[in-house]
């Protein structure tokens, strides 16, 4: 009996009583332990592949840090750019720069409306621009009214495109603009360190309104001469005309020149204002 039940513990302790493979397995798990922790983002990685929910959010996370990087980037070099800018340009308000006496008083509600009726430019303030000789109105805009403003940035339009004809061919044009401050909207950007101006030369009132010309002169590789013949009303709307030069030896202009000195140099151009556009109160 003693023989039998030795050799069922015997027996016993060899099926369920193993302590050397349990040990080496212990010490198996703790020797991988630090494989598992450097590999642990790369296994991440692989489980989230094979699940597709988890590869959306990962796809996802990705996207999320690509947008931030390129906002952060962008405003960076938006900052730099803007800052380089101001550096490089200068902008020039030609008409406060001149005797614009700006009135204290203005109605906010009431716009400047214009209406045209065949080469008759007419405002609802009592003025009219007629436009003369042979020439189209091309209407640019269906709105022709705008509202007064003090704002920096005032709003204006590109109205009307006016082109001229001899017999029907094509001479020259000029484009006509309408502003809710034209102080603020008739402006120009240079290049610092270079020649280029914009300058205001007023002539007499006509009623209530103060009018001129502002000559600008670009100066570079193609320099670009331009002159615009500006109304200006009471409350600072106002209109312009706005012609490209065509003459030559526009180098010769100067900030410094007068209206009589300029128009030596741009005479052509101040002839076809003068004689295909006549400003004056309406009847």
């Amino acid at each position: 009996m003693r023989k039998k039940q030795k050799n069922f513990y015997d027996s016993y302790d060899a099926l369920f009583s193993k302590p050397a493979l349990f040990t080496k397995q212990e010490k198996t798990y703790e020797k991988n332990m630090p494989k598992l922790k450097l590999k642990s983002i790369v296994m991440i990685m692989k489980d989230s592949a094979k699940t597709p929910s988890k590869k959306i959010s990962m796809i996802l996370a990705i996207v999320f840090l690509a947008i931030i990087f390129f906002v952060i980037k962008t405003a960076n070099n938006s900052s730099g750019s803007f800052s380089s800018y101001s550096d490089e340009y200068i902008d020039v308000y030609p008409l406060k720069e001149g005797t614009v006496n700006k009135t204290s008083d203005k109605n906010f509600s009431t716009p400047l409306a214009l209406s045209i009726n065949d080469h008759s430019i007419v405002t609802n303030n009592g003025y009219v621009l007629e436009v003369l000789n042979d020439a189209d109105i091309e209407i640019q805009k269906e709105e022709l009214s705008v509202l007064p403003t003090n704002d920096k940035y005032a709003n204006y339009f590109y109205i009307a495109y006016i082109p001229f004809y001899s017999n029907r061919r094509y001479e020259r044009s000029a484009s006509l603009f309408i502003s809710g401050n034209i102080t603020n909207s008739l402006n120009e950007s240079f290049i610092k360190d270079k020649n280029s101006f914009s300058k205001a030369y007023f002539e007499k009132d006509i009623g209530e309104v103060k009018n001129g010309y502002v000559v600008t002169y670009k100066e570079g590789e193609y320099s670009k001469v331009s002159i615009s013949r500006f109304f200006i009303f009471p409350d600072e709307t106002g209109l312009w005309l706005k012609a490209d030069s065509n003459e030559e030896n526009t180098e010769k202009l100067t900030v410094e020149n007068t209206l009589e000195e300029v128009k030596e140099v741009l005479g052509n151009d101040f002839t076809f204002l003068d004689e295909n556009f006549t400003f004056k109160k309406s009847e």
